[in-house]
């Protein structure tokens, strides 16, 4: 519980198992409130095997970095900071890419939504320049 704890903590993990596609993705997150701000570490790291007998492989490792400024019980305004980086055959990687951008979170009785808007501020081609993240969702 990041509130009453030192530091809130949890571990998450998936599997995708499908005719041409095995993926393993674990994530550690820990978070903390200190009073009215709200601040959040995820890292992640997924596998990928893609083809008829998992020939090609992919790694990714992700890092968030978040916080968050209760304003109402039921609004927050905050910033992320997303760091990836690619792994296309474990044995070499791509370049690092970093993207920036608000944070808003909204939530009454058990729903809540987080957006995230952010840009790229790192230079990869590759990589779109802006991405919109949207998380709904119904505690239970």
């Amino acid at each position: 519980n990041p509130v009453t704890d030192v530091i809130g903590s949890a571990l998450y993990g998936e599997v995708k198992i499908g005719p041409e596609l095995f993926s393993l993705e674990g994530k550690i997150i820990v978070e903390k409130y200190f009073g009215q701000l709200d601040v959040a570490y995820n890292a992640t790291f997924e596998g990928e095997w893609q083809g008829q007998n998992y020939e090609h492989p992919k790694g990714e490792f992700e890092q968030v970095f978040g916080a968050s400024y209760e304003v109402t019980p039921n609004l927050s305004f905050g910033a992320e900071l997303t760091h990836t980086i690619e792994f296309p055959d474990y044995t070499s990687q791509t370049d690092d890419v970093v993207y920036v951008g608000p944070n808003v979170s909204w939530k009454k009785n058990r729903l809540f939504a987080t957006v995230t808007p952010v840009w790229q501020v790192t230079d990869v081609e590759d990589e779109a320049n802006f991405q919109v993240r949207l998380i709904f969702g119904f505690e239970f």
